[in-house]
């Protein structure tokens, strides 16, 4: 947790390889969008912080085994019309292992752009693979999200040392 001063956030950006997303900044209508591009082009991004009820949404499918984009598009209005304060797709609810990376960024981006900004929304983006997570962590970021999850990979018998080194690279 990066939730000191902005500098230990800086130190801690800055002592990572890539700068991935840590957190993102919660910005107010009264910032200037000059301002938000500098902080993302300068990577001192911060997530939104959570608070509520977080609904770790389903994702709805077809009977052709398809996502369907329009049913997650009527789910995420449903939850934000019945008071939901966060939503979580592709979350722990276990759909993620039978979807690519690909749907998973349409889903993503289904929910943030129907939510339009009336609750936060954060993203799952934890993935069996490395490479996965970190590209949907990226995409999560560019698309709009207020912040990401990441669960730890399925049940392969990692050791304690594999799981805290998938989490530090």
């Amino acid at each position: 947790d990066y939730s000191g001063d902005s500098g230990s956030l800086e130190s801690a950006l800055r002592s990572t390889e890539d700068g991935l997303w840590y957190r993102r900044v919660d910005f107010s209508p009264h910032v200037s969008e000059k301002r938000i591009k500098k902080v993302r082009e300068g990577r001192i991004i911060e997530m939104k912080k959570l608070y509520g009820v977080t609904a770790a949404m389903v994702t709805p499918f077809r009977k052709s085994g398809e996502v369907d984009y329009d049913g997650l598009g009527q789910l995420t209005c449903m939850l934000i019309d019945k008071g939901v304060d966060c939503l979580y797709p592709c979350g722990t609810t276990g759909e993620m292992f039978r979807l690519s990376v690909e749907e998973r960024k349409k889903i993503a981006e289904t929910v943030i752009q129907k939510a339009m900004g009336r609750v936060r929304v954060f993203v799952h983006c934890g993935a069996m693979d490395e490479k996965d997570t970190i590209q949907l962590l990226r995409h999560a970021e560019s698309a709009g999200a207020d912040g990401a999850g990441i669960v730890t990979p399925a049940f392969f018998g990692a050791t304690d040392r594999e799981i805290e080194e998938y989490y530090v690279t």
